[in-house]
């Protein structure tokens, strides 16, 4: 299983896009990030082709790590009839969604508390959410992933 990138820019850096990666294996695809570039990379990557589960887990509420967000999720659940199970350490990162229209119809909506895991069954792996610091605005976390079989970690 590998993490694959979709851009490794920072805000402003349009040609190597926002910062954001993905797993894809066994027709799953995690989305981690998803910021105003990153929809249209998924597009042209053609990512979304043979999958037919899609998880999604975000670092923080910056512009540059969920500004597609929204368009993403709705192009899973009208275009792809795909419904996204998005994993949140933070109940304010729920609300922002429904504040945009995206309800549990459109989305499954799964807050993790702290310590929580949350499984992806078919990539055999695990997410946990680490409370970090970025700016004093906004909540933000990283994210371990855990593979459930090898037990090997990656820190995102």
């Amino acid at each position: 299983m590998k993490l694959k990138f979709i851009g490794i820019g920072s805000a402003f850096n349009t040609k190597l896009g926002n910062t954001s990666a993905y797993i894809k294996e066994n027709n799953t695809l995690l989305l981690l990030d998803c910021g105003e570039l990153t929809f249209d990379r998924i597009l042209s990557l053609n990512l979304l082709s043979d999958v037919n589960e899609v998880h999604i887990a975000v670092t923080h509420t910056h512009p540059d790590h969920i500004g597609s967000l929204g368009s993403f999720i709705f192009y899973c659940y009208y275009i792809k009839k795909i419904k996204p199970i998005f994993h949140s350490a933070d109940s304010d990162f729920i609300k922002l969604l429904e504040i945009m229209g995206i309800t549990k119809e459109h989305c499954y909506l799964y807050n993790c508390i702290s310590d929580q895991v949350a499984d992806i069954k078919n990539l055999n792996l695990q997410l946990l959410f680490i409370p970090t610091k970025h700016v004093k605005e906004l909540t933000s976390f990283g994210i371990l992933l855990l593979n459930v079989t090898t037990r090997e970690k990656r820190l995102l």
